[in-house]
């Protein structure tokens, strides 16, 4: 013992005059040696000291005795408080169990009160894995050793945890100790997470409540190790029947955190919300939790309170709506279309069964959509209310329990099935073979359309659809001249209306400019007859018809009677032809011009519109009228415009059915003109004109299931564009699923709420809600993320880019040039490693920059070709 004694007196002579900070390095080199690792010793000791000369494998036989015997024979006045504070020095490091106790026996001999916690807790070292290494035994030591019962700031030991195997007379105290969880958050967030991870797995095994409660008063900079914890502990937490004393005490303590644990386990468990929201109502604290919970989660939290009569739904979505308008209102919008794409299920009362969530919530959509309609008002976003308006359509479809909601009808048809054409053209064939009169034809059409029969005023849309686009210069002269009666016979008995109205005088003017003699000039001739008497409500339109030039030989007495009516008309109190204002009409024609010589783009077109139509101004209305009217006007025209002008007039009357600009009449002629035009050779311009308004509108098809169907039916589309035909007929089966059908086997690979999600990301991107960047960045975190669901996100998003690829180079230029900057990331940032989805993906790039560059080839056009 002597020896000891004197041999490490002789060595520590060495380093005179001795202080704190040559002791504390000298201490870390000892403690260092209990790992029985020699190889070290003599650097760890040269490099602070600078002496290199001495055997230090004789410091393993040292105890603590003997080094504070003789530091305090070298040094008396040395303060070991001090010198426990410098132990933050480049080398320190506990290497077990045995160099702790070791450490602590040193300490406890040097000095007889506690070990100074503001040494290993009071801020971070700058030997970080030092200083864990000491925590990683400090936390787990018995309090004989260490303890942290002596901590100034220690959390109060209330009783909603005096259960929770903590016991304080055998206990060190180190999670009730905030300096220490303080430490930790900090070390966590420098890099250091693992490491404390694995110091954090005991009380998160043993006393999870506890850890909660101390992490719930720290606060750092990115709260990552309370935020772990919450979301650890509280789903546990929830499964505690006496759970209500935890969580108002977190909620008085930090909301945040609470809040935070919730979302996630209501993420993961949807039954945690039932639990939640039991424990909120018998602490009464629901309402501020609504207030303050994420929207998703608010929603879903207050569907669900609904149910159980705790809160008025439609009271709390109003005040919402009202005061956080398109940011809750999208939220609303989004949970509806979880709600309906996810698969019907049978009603339930019994609130723990599995599908008993989705069944409530169900059962709350027609409050949210009827508060939503209420409130579409508040909403500046026109994309909004364009889904607000889908989403209705598609629960009155398929949904029998809105049917009966007292909610109105949409106007916009659910396209005529094959049995209502059938029956249409049976009429039709009656007229044509004899078998009725006009007379008889016209009578029966007044009836269908003031029948309060769905069934019969579908066969009225689709008799006068199938009249305003069938080209009647191929018929027979006894059939054009019949289908000219009856053309005419429409008007005069006001059978048809507003823009149907301005289609039909447009197409006789049309054909009155027609060569003399022509099928097309015999039927404008007949169509006028039929409706003279009425030119008087529109004068200018009959002085555009007398100054065509008519043979007065031949129609001297239809001349004379156009005359008569314009001479007993008064211009000034007369009415105007909704299709021929000549004002109107100029305007019009110049926004067309405008727009396909590039100076207006397609979004500000359709913007402008939106507005004309919904205006308050008499004068706006009617340039949204004329526009629309022109518009079908010049539709079969464009077989002879170049493929350039083609595009641009496609996406324009594609973007028209896509943001509901066009309905009754004008939407049922819009779709049955892009029906036909699909009928048309696949390589004639009228069939690329079809497919690239079908693409704009793709999204709304599965509103009309029979028009999906003649879709998909048309066998060259199929052939010439199979991942457009397989989108619709993916609509279709989601259609049919929420029938209660057997889903399709494409539509089988990932579930809805999936694919919804993945679908929903491509919109946002090519909305301009978020950047390709954005995109790409959630995109590498999906593909990295051991969270099995954003691992599906991923795959489901790359799976739906190689069967749309083609879609993207049919896009307008905005959005085209979005995807060329997607589709450059995805290859350049190497998120694609399978040859072919890789080669997949660069066909898709050169697609899109090929129609980039051909847009940017310069041209103007004169849309009428009369003005």
């Amino acid at each position: 013992m002597q020896d000891n004694i004197s041999q490490c007196q002789e060595i520590l002579s060495l380093f005179l005059p001795l202080d704190e900070v040559t002791i504390a390095r000298i201490v870390g080199v000892i403690v260092r040696t209990q790992s029985g690792d020699k190889s070290v010793h003599s650097k760890l000791l040269a490099d602070p000291c600078g002496n290199n000369t001495w055997d230090l494998s004789q410091m393993t036989e040292w105890d603590a005795d003997t080094l504070i015997y003789a530091t305090k024979q070298l040094a008396p006045e040395l303060n070991w408080i001090t010198i426990m504070e410098n132990l933050d020095h480049e080398g320190f490091y506990i290497p077990n169990e045995a160099a702790f106790y070791f450490l602590m026996s040193v300490y406890k001999h040097a000095s007889q009160g506690h070990f100074p916690l503001r040494a290993i807790c009071g801020s971070i070292w700058k030997n970080a894995e030092g200083q864990i290494s000491l925590l990683k035994y400090a936390v787990s030591a018995p309090p004989e050793v260490f303890t942290f019962a002596h901590s100034g700031r220690q959390l109060a030991y209330v009783d909603v945890v005096n259960d929770h195997k903590v016991q304080i007379e055998h206990a060190n105290h180190a999670w009730l100790c905030l300096d220490l969880l303080e430490v930790l958050c900090q070390l966590a967030e420098r890099d250091h997470a693992s490491s404390v991870r694995s110091i954090l797995e005991h009380p998160l095994k043993y006393c999870p409540e506890v850890l909660l409660l101390g992490m719930a008063h720290i606060n750092t900079a990115s709260n990552l190790l309370q935020q772990e914890v919450s979301s650890a502990v509280i789903p546990i937490l929830l499964q505690n029947a006496d759970a209500s004393g935890m969580i108002v005490h977190l909620w008085h303590v930090n909301p945040n955190i609470l809040l935070r644990g919730l979302v996630d386990a209501m993420s993961t468990d949807p039954k945690n919300m039932s639990r939640f929201l039991a424990a909120c109502q018998e602490i009464k604290i629901l309402s501020p939790i609504l207030d303050m919970i994420p929207y998703p989660f608010g929603v879903r939290l207050a569907a669900l309170a609904s149910c159980k009569g705790l809160i008025d739904l439609e009271k709390w979505l109003s005040s919402n709506l009202n005061a956080y308008k398109d940011a809750f209102y999208e939220e609303c919008i989004k949970f509806l279309k979880e709600v309906h794409l996810a698969a019907q299920v049978a009603t339930s009362n019994h609130f723990c069964s599995p599908n008993a969530l989705r069944t409530i919530y169900l059962e709350t959509s027609s409050t949210f959509l009827k508060v939503l309609q209420s409130h579409s008002g508040l909403v500046s976003s026109p994309h909004l209310s364009v889904e607000m308006d889908k989403l209705h359509v598609t629960y009155m479809g398929t949904n029998s329990r809105f049917k009966s909601s007292g909610s109105a009808d949409l106007s916009s048809s659910d396209y005529y099935s094959e049995d209502i054409e059938a029956e249409a053209n049976l009429y039709f064939h009656q007229l044509f073979s004899g078998q009725v009169t006009n007379d008889t034809m016209i009578r029966m059409l007044a009836h269908l359309k003031e029948s309060t029969e769905k069934r019969e005023q579908a066969i009225f849309r689709c008799m006068i659809v199938k009249l305003l686009t069938e080209s009647f210069a191929k018929y027979p002269v006894r059939q054009l001249q019949m289908s000219a009666v009856l053309f005419g016979s429409l008007i005069k008995n006001h059978l048809i209306t507003d823009h149907t109205l301005g289609i039909a005088l447009l197409a006789v003017l049309d054909a009155l400019h027609e060569c003399l003699f022509s099928n097309m000039f015999v039927f404008g001739i007949g169509a006028l007859a039929q409706f003279v008497d009425r030119l008087t409500e529109w004068p200018y339109y009959g002085s555009l018809i007398v100054k065509i030039w008519l043979p007065h030989e031949m129609h001297s007495d239809l001349v004379v009677l156009i005359e008569q009516a314009l001479a007993r008309t008064s211009q000034a109190h007369a009415g105007h032809c909704p299709a021929v204002d000549e004002v109107h009409k100029a305007e019009a024609s110049l926004y067309f011009n405008q727009l396909f010589s590039g100076q207006l783009t397609n979004d500000e077109m359709i913007g402008m519109l939106a507005l004309f139509k919904e205006s308050t101004d008499n004068r706006e209305r009617a340039i949204f009228s004329c526009m629309i009217v022109l518009l079908f006007r010049e539709f079969k025209l464009f077989a002879h415009f170049s493929k350039r002008l083609l595009k641009i007039y496609a996406v324009f009357l594609g973007s028209l059915i896509k943001n509901q600009l066009l309905t009754n009449h004008t939407l049922d002629i819009a779709l049955q003109n892009v029906l036909d035009s699909l009928r048309e050779p696949a390589d004639s311009k009228m069939f690329y004109l079809g497919i690239r308004v079908l693409v704009q509108f793709v999204d709304r098809v599965i509103e009309w299931p029979q028009y999906c169907n003649r879709i998909v039916q048309i066998s060259h589309v199929r052939s010439s564009h199979p991942e457009l035909v397989a989108f619709v007929e993916r609509g279709l089966s989601r259609v049919s699923q929420a029938h209660g059908s057997q889903s399709s086997a494409d539509d089988g690979y990932y579930a809805n709420d999936i694919e919804a999600e993945a679908t929903l990301h491509f919109q946002q991107m090519f909305s301009g809600q978020l950047t390709s960047d954005a995109v790409i960045q959630m995109l590498a975190q999906f593909k990295g993320s051991t969270d099995n669901r954003q691992q599906a996100l991923f795959q489901c998003m790359i799976v739906k880019l190689c069967r749309e690829y083609k879609i993207y180079a049919m896009y307008p230029e905005k959005q085209l040039k979005i995807a060329a900057a997607f589709l450059e990331s995805l290859t350049k940032n190497k998120l694609i490693t399978h040859p072919t989805v890789w080669k997949i993906c660069n066909q898709a790039l050169r697609a899109v920059l090929d129609e980039l560059h051909e847009m940017s080839v310069p041209g103007t056009v004169k849309f009428d070709r009369r003005t």
